[in-house]
C-alpha cells in the first residue's frame, strides 16, 4: 500500500496526471503560438514615419509603437519623453483606429510626419514592418557607434 493505495494505482494516477498536465500545457503552448502567428501576419493598413524612420503602425484597430525609433525620433526633435508617456496611456492595450493615431502623432511631430496607407495586396503583415523597424532602429545605432 502506498497512500492508501496499491503501488501500481499510486503510480498509474501520478503518470495520469503528468500526461494531463502535459497536454494541458502544450495545448497552452499552441494557443499562444496560434496567436502570435495571427499577431505577426495581420496586414497592416497604416505606416507612420518621421525622416524615412518607422515609428508606429496600425492594423485592426491595434497599434504598434515601434519604441526604439520613436523615442529617437522624439529625442532627435526635441520632443519631451512625457509627451511619448501620454502616447502610451492614449494607444497602448486600446482600440485605436489609423486616422486617430496619426492625429496623435502629428501632434508631437508636426510636419515631420508622415503616413502610409497600403492597399489591397500590397499590404506587408505586422511582422515585416517590425522588422523593418527594428533594423532601422539596429543602422542608426550601428552608425552612432
Amino acid at each position: 500500500m502506498f497512500n492508501g493505495k496499491s503501488f501500481d494505482g499510486y503510480v498509474a494516477e501520478q503518470v495520469g496526471n503528468t500526461l494531463s498536465a502535459q497536454a494541458t500545457q502544450e495545448q497552452q503552448r499552441m494557443v499562444r503560438q496560434q496567436r502570435q502567428l495571427a499577431w505577426d501576419n495581420a496586414p497592416v493598413n497604416a505606416i507612420f514615419r518621421v525622416n524615412d524612420t518607422i515609428i508606429a503602425s496600425s492594423a485592426e484597430d491595434t497599434v504598434n509603437l515601434h519604441t526604439n525609433n520613436l523615442l529617437t525620433m522624439m529625442d532627435n526633435l526635441g520632443v519631451s519623453r512625457e509627451q511619448a508617456q501620454t502616447l502610451y496611456r492614449n494607444t497602448i492595450g486600446k482600440p485605436v483606429n489609423a486616422q486617430a493615431l496619426e492625429q496623435q502623432l502629428a501632434s508631437l511631430f508636426g510636419s515631420n510626419l508622415s503616413g502610409e496607407y497600403p492597399d489591397g495586396n500590397s499590404r506587408p503583415t505586422r511582422k515585416a514592418v517590425s522588422a523593418t523597424a527594428e533594423a532601422q532602429y539596429r543602422q542608426s545605432y550601428n552608425q552612432l557607434s
